[in-house]
């Protein structure tokens, strides 16, 4: 029989959403399924989108962290947030490229050499205008950014933003990643930016190596901007434990 789970110190960080893994109990059903998305990823190359719904607290961002530590460990590069209201899709795509040019450059003869992140950070942090060409900016959302940062820029074009995420995704497979996994917390949030839903759900589907991970509020499944994107998925919508199963799950851990 189980300890009582209500005499058990709760592991969980509340701020980091982080649980060791063995501290982490249950779900080894959702977890085995995330898994095999992996190994069939091995095998033929391609893997799709995840959502993880449920009610709130009940553990879908302790789960997508699991996840990420898995997919990472499978060498994926990993970029996770959490969100907390709107974001555009300029922002996101700052932030994926940022994580890249700040763990992984310089990877010479790349868009991640040396002087592609000399110009990648003068031109989205300094928001300065680099001495290179345009023609020399492999990178093309650098220079989107900063005509955007200056009030001078419109929509993103997907094409050149496809493009680009291709020669992110290469440099990374230089240096032995396999893909890239985008893991976006509070998914919900993005129903206020119907574009960016689009544009990552282009992305994914254009390029088999790249995947978004998503943990939301049941509402993902009912509302109609996520429905294409609800199309191209993996869904597991998670209940409660029990008492009792949880408290097995946690002395038989």
């Amino acid at each position: 029989m189980g300890k009582d789970i209500r005499t058990i110190t709760n592991p969980y960080e509340y701020n980091s959403h982080k649980l060791d893994k063995n501290s982490f109990v249950g779900r080894s059903q959702n977890i085995r399924d995330f898994y095999g998305l992996i190994d069939d990823f091995n095998e033929n190359g391609k893997i799709p989108n995840v959502i993880v719904t449920g009610e709130k607290s009940i553990g879908k961002s302790s789960l997508i962290h699991q996840f990420s530590k898995y997919i990472q460990s499978a060498r994926f590069f990993v970029f996770n947030r959490e969100l907390s209201g709107n974001i555009s899709e300029y922002q996101l795509v700052k932030e994926i490229f940022d994580k890249v040019y700040t763990e992984v450059a310089p990877v010479d003869k790349t868009c991640l050499s040396s002087y592609q992140q000399e110009i990648w950070f003068t031109l989205t942090e300094a928001f300065e205008n680099h001495k290179s060409s345009f023609m020399d900016r492999e990178i093309r959302f650098a220079t989107s950014y900063w005509k955007h940062a200056e009030g001078k820029g419109g929509d993103l074009d997907y094409n050149t933003l496809l493009a680009d995420f291709r020669k992110i995704v290469g440099a990374l497979k230089e240096v032995g990643y396999k893909g890239v996994a985008i893991f976006i917390d509070e998914f919900q949030e993005l129903a206020s930016n119907p574009r960016l839903i689009s544009l990552l759900r282009q992305l994914t589907e254009d390029m088999d190596d790249f995947l978004v991970v998503g943990a939301g509020l049941p509402v993902v499944l009912s509302n109609n901007h996520f429905d294409k994107f609800r199309r191209t998925s993996k869904v597991q919508s998670l209940v409660g434990l029990s008492r009792e199963v949880a408290s097995e799950n946690w002395t038989t851990r």
